[in-house]
């Protein structure tokens, strides 16, 4: 994997995030299903899906890594609506970007840190597997809440 790769890869996770939200009602953020959610299962609302996929992101990236996290006030989208929503995870992945971009291809290879055995290259990689996997979770709220999400 190289930075072009590395961004593509999540630019495509990204891209599918924007195109779910494109037609979302922010009402929808709030959704909860009328089942059983499983103890231990915290996000069980799009709202704390969304804040999490950015917070993790966060994390890795700019906590982790680039030593330069975004303020905890930053996640509190409880007020917010699917547009502030989706443009504040979109600044944290131009953050991501403008890291990966200072990075050389061959630091993709190395552990991100000095006690860890993860490459960086894996770290991203993860990252887009699991926006991926959160998207999921939305797409089968939208069902339960009777949104339909238009693919083309």
């Amino acid at each position: 994997m190289n930075v072009d790769d590395a961004k593509n890869i999540l630019k495509w996770t990204r891209e599918r995030l924007h195109k779910t939200f494109e037609l979302i009602p922010d009402e929808f953020l709030d959704f909860k299903p009328d089942c059983v959610i499983p103890d231990g299962e915290k996000f069980s609302k799009t709202r704390g899906i969304l804040n999490h996929i950015g917070w993790v992101e966060n994390y890795w990236i700019h906590e982790k890594m680039a030593k330069n996290p975004l303020d905890k006030e930053y996640w509190n989208f409880r007020k917010l609506g699917v547009s502030e929503i989706v443009k504040k995870l979109d600044i944290i992945r131009e953050k991501t970007n403008e890291w990966l971009d200072s990075l050389e291809d061959s630091n993709l290879d190395r552990p991100y840190s000095n006690r860890a055995k993860k490459h960086i290259s894996w770290i991203v990689y993860h990252l887009a597997e699991h926006e991926a996997h959160h998207l999921g979770q939305i797409c089968l709220l939208t069902t339960f809440a009777g949104v339909k999400i238009i693919w083309s």
